[in-house]
């Protein structure tokens, strides 16, 4: 990964300084395209300050307009390699030879006897309102009728 990163950070270097020297770590690489990219900087507001803004915002609408449109390009050259190699893919397995299956077949695994049921059991809320009637002396039934009394569990 960071191979990847020096690679293009070399890359842009060389076409900053307009010269591909290796020279020197990344990180000085780095220091020196940040000040060139300064420079540049500083050459555009110049330029809008000396009555030029507007060439200034042509040049940068037509350039952000290649820079789309080269986007484009590449992604539809690399949606036209991908149908390629899918398309290889799909012609090598057709030609492939046809394996056939050797040997004895694999047992058929029948679905089980029975299956296990959980039961299910319905919460009535007595374990709540054990809680309620604990803490307050109070509880509310079902129907939200305060009762009073020690709830007790409901059988069925």
């Amino acid at each position: 990964l960071l191979d990847g990163l020096a690679g293009g950070v070399v890359e842009v270097h060389g076409v900053c300084m307009h010269e591909n020297q290796d020279d020197g770590d990344t990180l000085q690489m780095l220091a020196r395209i940040e000040f060139k990219l300064e420079e540049y900087l500083a050459y555009l507001d110049e330029a809008e300050d000396s009555g030029l803004g507007a060439r200034v915002l042509a040049e940068e609408h037509k350039k952000e307009r290649q820079r789309r449109l080269d986007l484009r390009l590449s992604r539809k050259l690399q949606q036209e390699k991908k149908i390629e190699d899918r398309l290889k893919a799909s012609l090598q397995r057709s030609q492939a030879p046809v394996h056939k299956k050797v040997g004895k077949q694999i047992m058929f695994r029948s679905a089980p006897l029975f299956q296990a049921r959980r039961v299910v059991q319905e919460d009535d809320g007595y374990e709540e309102a054990v809680r309620e009637h604990n803490i307050f002396g109070i509880w509310l039934d079902k129907d939200g009728v305060p009762n009073a009394q020690q709830p007790e569990k409901a059988e069925g």
